[in-house]
């Protein structure tokens, strides 16, 4: 059986004259595998995704994507690995005046493909496109907008699938759909890779990696990334906010702290979790400690860069 993965890349870099815009990327993809790349926006998440499209050079590092050497291998081996990898750009790429029919076509051409309208027509009922056939990429919504970008993306049969913010801007349903199609894709034993800044699509991953300016501060699998993160949540048990809530969340410890109906809920660095033990035993309040979010995670993994880089960084 062949277990040689889609691609594997290590301390890739990438600059922008003197801006670091990628300071070290290592990422190994296996088949059927969706790996998310989670962050603000300008943490680097696009600049990664071009340059294992190739469409960037890296300038450090090394690696292969579906046996291509990012370093620099021959153009025959770039067209091999290009017809085999799907790209979706965060912005708009369709063209606004060409139907439905017509964008999945001419990205069909594009491809060489030769049963164009096959593949077309497979796509545009996969995709439940049947109602839009006819219908001009402006006149869609966002969500079948994206539907068709994704669909515009698959129609050569891509092994490695890399998405840039596919669910950008979409309401919760449309945000749902495309998810289902990146499972169905996983399912099939097609690699994606997915940059998003909303972290609750981090639990649709299998793993992920968390980018702040341009640095990976923590990857692995959801709950490997929030152990990495040293944060703990905890609820204040009682509910006379007049009491503590404004003293509280002026801690410097507090980085969130929420109103909820059995108490106050806090997010906080675990190495000041002393301090927040002294602040409650003085206020004669109990707490209980609770399971953190990736929220939480993300919020002390923001925090720690700042305090490293001098409070260099600013989201």
């Amino acid at each position: 059986m062949d277990y040689e993965p889609l691609l594997s890349v290590s301390v890739l870099q990438k600059r922008f004259g003197e801006r670091i815009a990628i300071d070290g990327f290592d990422l190994t993809l296996e088949k059927g595998q969706v790996y998310g790349l989670l962050g603000a926006n300008g943490g680097g998440k696009t600049t990664c995704l071009r340059m294992l499209a190739g469409l960037l050079p890296p300038d450090g590092g090394f690696g292969t994507v579906l046996g291509y050497n990012l370093e620099g291998g021959d153009r025959k081996a770039f067209e091999s690995m290009r017809h085999r990898v799907g790209y979706m750009a965060q912005k708009h790429s369709l063209y606004d005046n060409l139907t439905v029919e017509e964008n999945l076509r001419f990205r069909a051409d594009v491809y060489c493909l030769r049963d164009a309208k096959a593949a077309v027509a497979k796509l545009i009922e996969e995709f439940e496109l049947s109602e839009y056939r006819n219908a001009r990429a402006r006149e869609l919504s966002g969500g079948w907008a994206r539907k068709l970008q994704l669909a515009a993306a698959l129609v050569h049969g891509p092994e490695l699938v890399l998405l840039d913010e596919p669910t950008a801007g979409l309401d919760a349903y449309a945000k749902a759909e495309v998810w289902e199609c990146i499972s169905k894709l996983a399912d099939k034993g097609v690699g994606v890779i997915v940059s998003t800044h909303d972290l609750m699509e981090a639990q649709r991953c299998d793993k992920a990696s968390f980018f702040v300016d341009g640095s990976i501060v923590a990857s692995g699998t959801l709950d490997e990334i929030i152990g990495q993160s040293l944060v703990t949540r905890v609820t204040f048990l009682s509910t006379d906010y007049e009491g503590y809530f404004k003293e509280l969340s002026e801690q410097p410890y507090a980085l969130s702290i929420v109103k909820k109906t059995d108490g106050s809920c806090l997010a906080l660095p675990s190495e000041e979790l002393p301090a927040l033990m002294e602040f409650s035993e003085r206020k004669g309040i109990p707490v209980q400690m609770q399971t953190p979010t990736i929220e939480d995670a993300a919020l002390a993994l923001v925090r720690g860069w700042s305090e490293e880089k001098g409070g260099l960084y600013v989201q």
